[in-house]
């Protein structure tokens, strides 16, 4: 495991196991604890040239950059998201039928809006940009680290 976040999130867990190479390409899982699949996703920039992570915004990724199904249509049961004090875990049918509501405009944009579908230059790739906040009123399950680390 390589992945800064994925170790993070692993660490939490007294035993984890780690997703094969295929898995984790193919089925969108990093990781099996507690005998739940789990596709890792830490805090990211809102621009490329940000100097931080943004921790008030989540992207969901519909397609990848190679024009695939995105994350939310893998396999893992539950999506962890990396937050300032943790990570909240998230069924991914429960989140993918919510972003089904929230994002009722399915023309892709080339501009970074709030619950609308956008598409980089010069990528396959169809995102939409969530705030944390409303991610924390969907069911979940909160693994801080305090007390872990």
């Amino acid at each position: 495991m390589t992945n800064k976040t994925e170790i993070k999130f692993a660490s939490l867990f007294k035993t984890y196991k780690e997703a094969s190479k295929e898995e984790n390409m193919y089925d969108h899982i990093d990781l099996t604890v507690d005998e739940m699949t789990v596709d890792v996703k830490g805090m990211k920039k809102l621009n490329r040239g940000d100097a931080d992570v943004n921790p008030d915004i989540h992207w969901i990724e519909f397609q990848n950059v190679r024009g695939d199904r995105g994350w939310i249509y893998g396999k893992a049961e539950y999506i962890a998201f990396e937050t300032l004090d943790g990570f909240i875990m998230i069924d991914r049918v429960v989140l993918l039928e919510w972003c089904r509501e929230m994002i009722t405009d399915r023309k892709v944009k080339d501009k970074k809006e709030l619950y609308k579908l956008y598409n980089r230059e010069g990528r396959k790739d169809v995102i939409s940009l969530v705030l944390t906040e409303d991610l924390l009123k969907l069911p979940h399950k909160k693994i801080s680290y305090v007390g872990n680390v």
